[in-house]
């Protein structure tokens, strides 16, 4: 099997090729993986207004050349006037869309932060040089490719843009999107300037800030200007696990992702797995028996590590992932009603994630998730700032993302 991008001095994977190219002219210019990052998360927030954002939040994993390893958590927070039961009725039932399509249901964005936050520690790179590739595909735009159409021209999607006003006027036309149109963000492509001229505080504390609370003002929102003042990412210990003799780290809570992933390994760990044949029956039987397990331990033990008290040595102990596997009949699916320990939401999982890697010639690699939860967050877009805010409050759920790759 080949693989479709090879390179020797550099990698950058993430979802839309614009995005990769400016990560990669990085790397040409001598800067190191983070500075890439930077570069490509501002550039998603352009060509991938789904999930690439400047109003929501995400998590990033850094391993620096000298064998460090770091994590960040930029994830959006709760703003101060949240309530527990704000979403529910006079008698204590959910409320239904507006934990997810009201302007209640934003929580306060991580991203600008945290892309700053990782720059000034671990970037080498001038900040203004990072952002102003972004400017140009916001200014003057950059083609829209199939994935991109289907969306902006699906019925459903249609209906969520043209809610908002703001919204609509950037993200719907009379007639459909076509590949290959030259898509333009100019209020977007304003805020990446002040940004870029300012640093990513601008963001929490000079005009873009004031543009929020005018947008809070128009939806009845609830984030204010304590919110973005107090914002502040958090710098955590990844998630250390191996999996035979590979040293595995994956992000913390309040990410859910990296005791899940060490939980299936430590399972599968217990298999001749090469044995099975790729892709056999048995493989597929195993991995997926091993999936369900971590799933059950992920709704039933993971959250917020500030509110709940997950045991994190235990789930990522070998010992408890043997246990575990002992479970699995080797002839026949469990049921997951066996399985799972609570009542879950049995709707389709959700696609709105985004993911992007990269690694540098001087051996530091990068790998960052960014989300607005739902495809276009609540849909509603900041005024006069171009770009929309998240709809955390949702049930956060991982997802694969589609990847181009490019190499230098």
């Amino acid at each position: 099997m080949s693989s479709d991008a090879v390179g020797e001095n550099g990698m950058v994977v993430s979802s839309k090729i614009d995005a990769s190219k400016i990560g990669i002219d990085v790397l040409k210019k001598g800067g190191n993986a983070i500075d890439a990052a930077v570069a490509v998360g501002f550039a998603l927030s352009v060509t991938h207004s789904g999930a690439g954002n400047l109003g929501g939040g995400g998590f990033a994993v850094i391993r620096l050349a000298d064998g460090t390893v770091t994590s960040v958590d930029f994830r959006e927070t709760a703003p101060i006037l949240s309530k527990k039961d704000m979403f529910l009725n006079d008698n204590g039932d959910v409320i239904p869309g507006l934990s997810w399509s009201s302007s209640l249901s934003s929580g306060v964005p991580g991203t600008v932060a945290g892309l700053g936050y990782i720059h000034e520690k671990y970037g080498s790179m001038q900040w203004e040089t990072l952002v102003y590739p972004s400017i140009v595909l916001a200014k003057y735009g950059f083609e829209l490719d199939h994935h991109t159409v289907s969306v902006l021209n699906s019925k459903k999607y249609k209906s969520k843009l043209s809610y908002d006003s703001e919204t609509k006027k950037i993200f719907t036309k009379e007639k459909d999107f076509n590949i290959g149109d030259i898509f333009i963000q100019e209020d977007l492509s304003n805020t990446l300037m002040r940004i870029a001229q300012y640093g990513h505080k601008e963001f929490y504390y000079g005009e873009t800030s004031d543009l929020i609370l005018d947008c809070m003002s128009r939806i009845n929102g609830i984030i204010t200007i304590d919110d973005l003042h107090n914002y502040k990412p958090i710098e955590k210990e990844p998630i250390h696990g191996t999996y035979r003799g590979y040293n595995v780290y994956s992000m913390p809570p309040s990410s859910s992702g990296g005791i899940t992933l060490i939980n299936i390994l430590n399972q599968i760990e217990n298999l001749d797995i090469k044995s099975l044949g790729f892709h056999s029956s048995a493989h597929v039987h195993y991995l997926v028996e091993s999936e369900k397990r971590a799933y059950s331990d992920r709704a039933v033990y993971l959250g917020d590590t500030q509110y709940v008290d997950v045991p994190i040595d235990y789930l990522i102990s070998k010992d408890y992932a043997y246990e575990r596997f002992k479970e699995i009949n080797h002839l026949y699916a469990t049921e997951g009603s066996l399985i799972y320990q609570t009542n879950l939401n049995e709707n389709e999982e959700s696609e709105e994630t985004t993911h992007f890697s990269i690694i540098d010639s001087f051996g530091n690699a990068v790998s960052i998730t960014t989300t607005l939860n739902g495809w276009y967050g609540n849909g509603v877009t900041v005024d006069e700032a171009g770009f929309l805010l998240n709809m955390e409050w949702m049930i956060f759920l991982l997802n694969q993302d589609i990847q181009m790759h490019m190499v230098l």
